[in-house]
């Protein structure tokens, strides 16, 4: 009986399991499926309404140019799109036999990656689409994208010279030289706006080395010419090339431009000319044509400089990494600025609540991740599960939380390592410099009176970690802490000096420290923590930067903490004081 029982409940069961398969899920009725669009349009005007708002409100505030402005309102809109995207992934899972998974999976599209679409395509039935021809569409541009990503080898193309004569654009783009590509139309704002941009890099880096090479997408041959007549574009054009730009470079049919280096490879694409990529390709020529190009750090040869009061190289240290570009503290971020040729990451560490180390400025997670609440309060492994924010806020898809070790890893014999708010932690921090090897490269800092750095700096010097005080110089001139190293004792090879006002007295100090064996680091960083020489005012022009970097110079200082490390490292390397 107990047998039979088991076989009866078994088929039961597998009774039930068949009715389930055979019967799918329930199909839905029209009406749910027309709430279920309605409910879609809906969401998704609210999702543009935010975008428009945003940029609306950054517009209003900000005072940056249109193309900066650009920028951040690009990343903005990226999240929003991101956040898009999954809700309706999440309609499209629901409603695949139905129109409305249809138009979800028309909306996403250009959202998803070649993989994704071809994977919905086999479920959910595009001929309800409005354009069921999209999918081939969208599959062939993102295989053009990738086929022309950075890295990848120029494609090239047929095209006309004014005169009709038959062109390609290998003809302009060979080994040994920069290119690049202008896609543009004279009907587009965007494209005008940049073009003295573009005529200031033309003027000063064309030659045999540089090129650049207009390609205009959406004119006849006679408003072009009208157009480039009007704005004074002078560099060659290619005619009769009508959507290139989207067929060989998976982009939009305008607002592209193409940086192609001297491999004949892809270095950037930029869609939205932003003034910030121009400078950034002119930063690049200069150095391509003055033989600038930045050499990898030999930290031995940095901690030599550190310690050497005669050598006359300024060192650069970046605030908590290339934080403008990625966000702070993070594994790209340190990557960046190594890859400049920065000498030292400034970082900050914090301790999760099971004890491990990672890199974070504020004591909570609220500004710099998508989480809320203390560090301390989480745990490595839910620390993990956060996302990085950018600088203007907006989350990355997948950069999270280094711990100090990993960053440390990545550092090590490439780049000296200045922990900041770490004194608390320093047994930890030694323990994790010791087990990646790269004691030598920690530089560690506190503030106080003499006698407490007297006893920090015997601490450092016995584990092997560079030592500096943080002394400050008061609006009156006085520092009763700089005074009393200068009365006697073992000086430090490095002090960090903080003053609000270049004075008399501040020059007398610092030369004071110099004369005493010692080299002085100063912030660029903030105005009222180096008398207002700080980055911003140099990032204004050439004579600013003369007036901050100049004087900062001018003042013995030989350690320049900084926010714009790609730019501090171009005026210093024109005045060959970072040779």
């Amino acid at each position: 009986m107990k047998q039979f029982r088991v076989s009866y409940a078994a088929l039961a069961l597998t009774v039930l399991c068949c009715i389930t398969v055979a019967c799918g899920p329930k199909k839905k009725s029209p009406e749910e499926v027309d709430a279920i669009i309605s409910e879609m349009e809906s969401a998704i005007k609210d999702f543009a309404s935010e975008t428009r708002a945003f940029e609306k409100a950054f517009r209003d505030t900000t005072r940056l140019s249109m193309g900066l402005a650009d920028h951040f309102i690009m990343a903005n809109s990226a999240a929003v799109n991101e956040r898009k995207t999954e809700y309706l992934l999440g309609i499209i899972d629901d409603n695949k036999d139905n129109v409305a998974g249809a138009k979800a999976f028309e909306a996403a599209i250009n959202y998803l990656d070649n993989e994704t679409i071809k994977r919905l395509a086999k479920t959910v039935d595009t001929s309800l689409m409005k354009n069921s021809r999209i999918v081939d569409e969208v599959i062939a541009r993102n295989d053009a994208f990738e086929a022309t990503a950075e890295g990848k080898k120029y494609a090239d193309f047929d095209a006309e010279l004014e005169d009709g004569t038959a062109a390609k654009l290998s003809d302009y783009a060979a080994n040994g030289k920069y290119v690049i590509l202008d896609f543009w139309a004279s009907w587009c704002p965007w494209c005008i706006g940049e073009v003295p941009f573009l005529k200031a890099v033309y003027d000063k880096y064309h030659g045999p080395e540089f090129e650049i090479i207009g390609i205009d997408v959406a004119d006849k041959l006679d408003k072009a010419k009208m157009a480039m007549e009007e704005h004074g574009i002078t560099w060659p054009q290619l005619y009769s090339v009508d959507r290139v730009n989207g067929t060989y470079y998976g982009r939009g049919n305008r607002g592209c431009r193409v940086e192609i280096c001297q491999t004949c490879q892809i270095d950037l694409m930029d869609m939205r000319y932003l003034k910030i990529a121009i400078v950034a390709s002119a930063a690049l020529m200069a150095a391509a044509c003055c033989g600038h190009k930045a050499k990898p750090v030999d930290v031995n040869e940095s901690l030599a400089i550190l310690k050497d009061p005669s050598s006359n190289k300024v060192l650069v240290a970046s605030h908590r990494g290339d934080w403008r570009n990625y966000p702070e503290n993070s594994i790209p971020a340190i990557e960046s600025v190594i890859r400049m040729g920065v000498d030292i990451m400034e970082l900050d560490v914090k301790m999760t609540s099971d004890s491990v180390l990672v890199l974070s400025h504020d004591k909570t997670v609220d500004r710099c991740t998508n989480g809320k609440g203390p560090v301390s309060s989480y745990t490595l492994d839910s620390l993990k599960r956060l996302k990085l924010k950018r600088s203007h806020g907006v989350t990355t898809d997948s950069l999270h939380i280094p711990t100090l070790e990993e960053a440390l890893t990545v550092c090590k014999g490439r780049i000296l390592v200045n922990v900041d708010q770490g004194w608390q932690w320093f047994p930890q921090v030694l323990d994790i410099a010791r087990k990646v090897g790269c004691v030598e490269q920690i530089i560690f800092k506190s503030g106080g009176t003499r006698q407490a750095t007297a006893a920090s700096m015997e601490q450092c010097k016995e584990a092997g970690i560079q030592y500096m005080p943080i002394v400050t110089i008061a609006k009156d001139g006085t520092s009763p802490t700089i005074d009393s190293f200068l009365d006697g004792g073992e000086m430090p090879a490095v002090f960090e000096v903080c003053f609000s006002v270049d004075s008399p007295a501040t020059e007398a100090y610092l030369k004071a420290l110099r004369d005493a064996g010692s080299k002085v680091w100063v912030n660029s960083i903030w105005g009222s923590l180096g008398g207002y020489l700080d980055d911003d005012r140099a990032f204004q022009s050439p004579e600013e930067a003369e007036v901050a970097y100049g004087r900062l110079s001018s003042l013995g200082s030989k350690i320049f903490q900084t926010d714009r490390p790609e730019y501090l490292l171009s005026y210093l390397r024109k005045h060959h004081l970072h040779d």
